[in-house]
């Protein structure tokens, strides 16, 4: 599973499954109920389920048990990440049927992002095995920083926010949303809609959250491969869990808690295991 045939077939399959769900399953713009998304929630994670025995029958149980700590991990970690999500489309008023097709494009994103982050990382811990104590600091900050700003209300203002500022100083942007395109032609210039800006918005809430996340799937695996595997599985499900989430988002109030402790749990791990 660790052979560059096997990465690239990985890569096909996701490909497909994207490919399948864009182009035959959400062609229209349409707001996805709860059913819809607790269906493709089933059928992710039974998928991952599924190729965690794969990773088990080729690599080992220890394997497989990696994967699926890795997995839980990513998984539980992206729900916080949602949160933004939701303030991001809430803020520039995005309809909720053109949802699913932006963050479509923000996984794509995700994928790339994640794949050059998770392999330098793994390269980094190699050659500096003490960079571990690093991510360990860094997750033990990020459960402080949560817990520090546990009641502070999330917000954006677009009238400061440098990236709206921008491509408005250089008038590459409209306001107008007619369909579900980024880019639009106005008397012959081609401009960026709200909804690119939404998804760039998006693409560097996923690197933000990245740096907490990928440190502590490496808490449970030093396999590069483990923890692209994992990660690319939990962030594939996370459109469908999105829509769950926005649906019920009143009875995670509790979440944070249990996620600053799953992040200062690792964090200490990282550390105490370096040194001993």
């Amino acid at each position: 599973m660790e052979t560059p045939l096997f990465f690239v077939l990985y890569l096909a399959f996701i490909a497909l499954m994207l490919a399948l769900d864009l182009g035959v399953f959400h062609r229209k713009d349409e707001t996805i109920s709860l059913k819809n998304a607790a269906i493709w929630t089933f059928v992710w994670i039974a998928i991952s389920l599924l190729f965690g025995i794969l990773v088990w029958h080729q690599m080992g149980s220890q394997k497989a048990v990696e994967f699926y700590l890795g997995y839980f991990i990513e998984k539980a970690l992206s729900i916080d990440n949602i949160f933004v999500m939701l303030l991001i489309f809430t803020t520039f008023g995005i309809a909720a049927k053109y949802y699913h097709r932006i963050l479509f494009y923000g996984i794509i994103g995700a994928v790339v992002f994640r794949f050059i982050f998770i392999f330098v990382a793994a390269a980094l811990i190699h050659r500096f095995e003490w960079i571990l104590v690093i991510f360990g600091a860094i997750l033990i900050y990020s459960a402080i920083k949560m817990f520090l700003e546990r009641d502070v209300e999330a917000t954006i203002d677009l009238e400061k926010n440098k990236l709206i500022r921008f491509f408005k100083k250089r008038g590459w942007v409209t306001h107008e949303i007619k369909n579900h395109d980024f880019f639009t032609k106005i008397n012959g210039k081609i401009l960026v809609t709200p909804l690119f800006l939404v998804l760039l918005m998006i693409e560097i809430a996923d690197l933000i959250f990245a740096v907490d996340s990928i440190p502590a799937v490496f808490g449970v695996t030093r396999d590069p491969y483990i923890v692209f595997y994992s990660n690319i599985f939990a962030i594939l499900g996370l459109r469908s869990l999105f829509f769950i989430v926005s649906h019920v988002m009143n009875r995670f109030k509790g979440l944070k808690y249990l996620l600053m402790l799953l992040l200062l749990f690792i964090g200490v791990k990282m550390i105490v295991a370096y040194f001993l």
